[in-house]
């Protein structure tokens, strides 16, 4: 996991785990066009499974959470029910912010955060391509290839 904290509102450590699915994936891009969320989904049941066999030390038994992203800004349904658990008990905790504005503004920041990371990643691919034609690369479909891989 990411993240382990001690969520009151559960009464449990939980273990945040934070993960990002591309619904273009050669294995899903067909299902995934007919269907909404087949990435995150897909994604959730994997790590669920991977940590599901993780045995803990003592007497405590984490609770496990897969909070996962979609490329597009979907996101996962444990994701969605996570935040909104959390919304619900910040609105009647503080009583100043309804649970759409809660969420709304951590939408916001994750849809930001990938935003940057998708432009960092098409960054790098066209930097390595620009490096890659200063080396005399032929403009073959190789050498394209290889320099955005």
């Amino acid at each position: 996991p990411d993240i382990i904290v001690f969520d009151t509102g559960v009464g449990a450590q939980v273990e945040l785990d934070f993960s990002l699915a591309h619904p273009f994936s050669k294995d899903i891009i067909k299902q995934a066009s007919r269907e909404e969320r087949v990435a995150s989904t897909k994604r959730e049941d994997k790590k669920i499974q991977k940590y599901s066999n993780q045995q803990h030390p003592g007497l405590y038994s984490p609770t496990f959470i897969p909070l996962v992203f979609e490329h597009f800004g979907s996101w996962g349904k444990q994701a969605e029910s996570y935040l909104g658990q959390l919304a619900r008990r910040v609105r009647d905790q503080e009583g100043r912010t309804t649970e759409g504005q809660f969420i709304g503004q951590w939408r916001k920041k994750f849809s930001v955060t990938l935003q940057k990371s998708n432009s960092n990643v098409i960054l790098k691919k066209l930097r390595a391509i620009s490096e890659a034609e200063n080396e005399g690369w032929d403009d073959s479909e190789t050498d394209i290839q290889n320099a955005i891989h």
